[in-house]
């Protein structure tokens, strides 16, 4: 039984939405013998594909407060297939207030540069409408390396509000995928899922392996993470006054490339995600759960990563099972209803987590 003792399950995210591109761009597929260059993936948009997401989220410990921080830079499928359309979003909640920003149009743009020796690493992006985002890497420093010290900024006009936030990465960047390129299956056919149970005991990355003609062109994502961001300092302003600050407090970054073929676009039109993300600082380690239910069956996943995130641990299919407790919560704005607790169940080899969401948004 694989355990970690005397640590903190930092973050639990739930239910989120995929965005599915299906313009005439290039497909994620899974190529074993890809020649890829991991960081220098991680530090540059890819025009190419659909969909190019730089996602940070976690908990900031201030003074007066703990907050949820929510920051977004993506590229979605571009206008009639000519103009690249970016959207952007971010902000911060306690288990009283929500101050968020959204903008997604034509008047966004965004820049991703640098990191390659010659100028810092930069991803900005920033809205007509006053709504800006940027998050760097300081001088010389090497965007997904371990020890990389960034520097995280959100400025709203329209909710007067910024967020400033320096946090170092303690493990570096981490595939969540399979293959040099990391490529995250969103689902199996039922010819792949019974070859991979019947025959690699349900664990696609040996069934990948063991599979030379194995194809997932368009089945999933370009997946990757730095699960463990420790924060140094931050500060919060509304309306130019500072109202809380700390040094204290743990983000996650995923950066995600994906595209869809109209296929695949068609079948994740009725899709459900349930995705965790847990951090052990104590004993440098993090695991990203993650289930998506689709017409094909259910995809799921999970990954522990310890160390220098280089000692990894998979479970997949059947070797893992996420079960929900209690009864599920109501939205009152929504009328949403969702599973506050849950227990994940893994064989092969064995484990067990139990999750439990500390403060449901009220929103």
């Amino acid at each position: 039984m694989l355990t970690l003792r005397g640590c903190c399950a930092m973050l639990a995210m739930l239910a989120f939405t995929p965005c599915c591109g299906a313009a005439a761009t290039q497909c994620c597929k899974y190529s074993p013998t890809a020649t890829f260059d991991t960081l220098e993936f991680f530090r540059s948009l890819h025009r190419q594909h659909g969909v190019n997401a730089y996602c940070f989220f976690g908990g900031l410990v201030g003074a007066k407060d703990t907050y949820a921080l929510t920051f977004l830079i993506q590229k979605v499928p571009p206008f009639l297939s000519l103009v690249p359309v970016y959207e952007i979003g971010g902000g911060f909640n306690t288990q009283t207030i929500q101050t968020y920003d959204l903008d997604a149009a034509l008047s966004v743009s965004a820049t991703v540069e640098g990191g390659d020796g010659k100028k810092n690493w930069t991803a900005h992006s920033s809205s007509f409408l006053g709504f800006e985002l940027s998050v760097s890497a300081g001088e010389s420093a090497v965007p997904g390396e371990a020890g990389t010290v960034y520097d995280l900024k959100l400025h709203s006009r329209a909710k007067s509000f910024d967020v400033l936030v320096r946090f170092k990465d303690i493990m570096g960047l981490v595939r969540q995928g399979f293959g040099p390129d990391s490529f995250l299956p969103n689902w199996l056919s039922q010819e792949q899922r019974d070859v991979a149970n019947a025959k690699f005991g349900g664990a696609v990355d040996r069934y990948l392996a063991g599979t030379p003609n194995a194809t997932l062109d368009c089945q999933g994502s370009y997946y990757f993470s730095m699960p463990l961001l420790q924060v140094e300092s931050f500060e919060i302003r509304q309306a130019g006054k500072v109202v809380d600050s700390g040094n204290s407090g743990m983000l996650w970054s995923d950066y995600v490339v994906q595209t869809y073929d109209s296929k695949g676009k068609a079948l994740l039109k009725n899709v459900s995600w349930q995705f965790f993300a847990l951090q052990f600082p104590d004993v440098r380690s993090a695991m990203m759960i993650t289930a998506v239910r689709t017409a094909d069956g259910v995809f799921q996943e999970a990954s522990l990563f310890q160390g220098s995130g280089d000692r990894r641990t998979t479970w997949t299919l059947d070797n893992l099972k996420i079960s929900p407790k209690g009864q599920p919560w109501t939205s009152p704005a929504s009328q949403d209803r969702y599973y506050l607790s849950y227990d994940v169940t893994m064989k092969n080899p064995d484990a067990q987590v139990s999750l439990e969401v500390l403060w449901p948004e009220p929103w």
